[in-house]
């Protein structure tokens, strides 16, 4: 779950989000005001809106935490070589990838390594694929790792548009 939008007329959004949990309170991403009248369709427009916006301002203060991060010397890593070598060994907090960006590259169908090109893995000798953003997602989830797409970041465009930041 990305985060709840809590949406309905007057005051009472105010109030409901008052009386909830700690835990749950922080998962509020928006407030709609709409009326009670409102298709589902509206609804769920009025939601996207929202998860966009919420998703399109996190991209942008992570991509500043990055940018902060490396111009202090800490740890951070970018290009698909380096970023790829640390979503496999489990050290990425948060991959930020531009958006809009083709990966280049191959991914091992075994052992996950990323190589920018090759038929057969340097590290196990496996098979390798064609690296898709999807394959990049799953393998980031898979470790524990956030995942954001950041929309317009000239830092993140300079770095090859795919940059983590570190856990360790």
């Amino acid at each position: 779950m990305r985060g709840l939008v809590v949406a309905g007329p007057g005051e009472a959004k105010a109030l409901l989000i008052e009386m909830m949990p700690p835990a749950l309170k922080d998962k509020v991403i928006g407030i709609a005001d709409i009326s009670m009248e409102a298709s589902s369709k509206d609804l769920m427009k009025e939601g996207k809106d929202l998860a966009h916006e919420d998703e399109r301002s996190r991209g942008k203060v992570l991509a500043e935490k990055l940018k902060g991060a490396m111009l202090r010397g800490h740890l951070a890593a970018y290009g698909l070589a380096e970023v790829g070598k640390a979503l496999k060994d489990g050290r990425v907090d948060c991959l930020l990838i531009s958006e809009g960006f083709a990966l280049p590259g191959m991914i091992c169908t075994s052992c996950r390594h990323i190589d920018p090109v090759g038929e057969k893995c340097p590290t196990c000798g496996g098979e390798v694929a064609a690296l898709s953003l999807e394959s990049l997602y799953e393998l980031a989830k898979r470790m524990g790792a956030e995942v954001v797409l950041v929309e317009d970041d000239a830092f993140l465009k300079s770095l090859g548009n795919i940059a983590a930041i570190l856990r360790y």
